[in-house]
């Protein structure tokens, strides 16, 4: 059996992104971690500074599908996110292009 492994990122450039004052981090990746990492989630840890310092005004929006024919720009990002109480919850990114 073959065991499929997404992508995902190091904690080093999660530091480093966060040093470089990223707040809202949208990827098209299923986890910003590793799929087994026994429940270390480093990569989502080190993006909300857990447990040092965290951080509740970050967020990771993850399954991003931004279509092709999306030109690279300036946007505003609206990321419509559900008002649950949890360290969870869906959201409906929307961007609108900055002319």
């Amino acid at each position: 059996m073959v065991q499929h492994q997404s992508p995902y990122f190091v904690p080093e450039f999660i530091h480093h992104i966060v040093r470089r004052g990223v707040m809202h981090l949208l990827v098209d990746v299923p986890s910003v971690d590793r799929e087994v990492d026994g429940g270390q989630l480093a990569s989502h840890h080190a993006f909300w500074n857990v447990p040092d310092n965290p951080n509740p005004h970050r967020s990771i929006t993850e399954l991003v599908y931004v279509p092709q024919n999306v030109s690279d720009g300036l946007y505003l990002l609206h990321l419509g996110v559900a008002p649950m109480h949890n360290d969870a919850a869906i959201s409906r990114p929307v961007l609108y292009p900055l002319r």
